[in-house]
């Protein structure tokens, strides 16, 4: 027959730290389960987010394809911008493109009508000339009413912009002609009198 023991207190028996340990013991596996799960759904949470991220970068790029300007933008490249300058339309065909330059932009010159000689006299008054939009006038008077005279005037006039005078002499008559400095059709050479 089995005895009855009894673990009281006069046992000796540390029931205390018994029941705490057999508690703890029960406690670990529960524990350690609530940490799996615990990582598992930070685990989850952190993808979510990566998820997340990866939907709102599709959104992003959705919205731009919606953008008709955005999808329709061309660009181009010249292979000398010293030369040409270009830019594309949206509605531009894809392509490639050869400029070639038939004729090259040559200074503004204007040419009187046909005088004697360089000696002849063409009249006084003040004559302005304007290139670029920018104006000068030099007085012609009795003294520098020649085509010699006016080419002078011309040329060492301080306030000249950009037009340099000549005269020249072919089959019996003499001619004053201006020319521009610079090309271009902003650098025209109107003369007024």
């Amino acid at each position: 027959m089995v005895g009855i023991v009894s673990t009281g207190i006069g046992s000796g028996l540390d029931v205390n730290g018994l029941v705490q340990q057999l508690v703890a013991a029960e406690g670990q596996p529960v524990q350690q389960r609530l940490i799996v799960r615990e990582s598992e759904f930070q685990s989850q949470l952190s993808a979510f987010g990566s998820f997340r991220s990866a939907l709102d970068a599709l959104k992003t790029a959705a919205e731009r394809l919606g953008d008709g300007e955005a999808t329709s933008a061309r660009s181009v490249v010249s292979s000398n911008e010293d030369a040409v300058t270009v830019t594309a339309e949206p509605a531009a065909v894809p392509a490639t493109y050869t400029v070639a330059i038939t004729n090259l932009a040559t200074n503004e010159r204007l040419t009187s009508g046909a005088f004697a000689d360089s000696q002849a006299a063409v009249g006084t008054g003040n004559l302005t000339l304007s290139i670029g939009g920018e104006s000068f006038t030099v007085a012609i008077d009795e003294g520098n009413n020649t085509l010699e005279g006016i080419r002078a005037a011309v040329n060492e006039s301080t306030e000249n912009t950009g037009v340099q005078a000549t005269i020249i002499n072919a089959e019996g008559a003499s001619y004053l002609v201006f020319v521009g400095d610079d090309t271009g059709s902003d650098n025209t050479t109107p003369v007024t009198q």
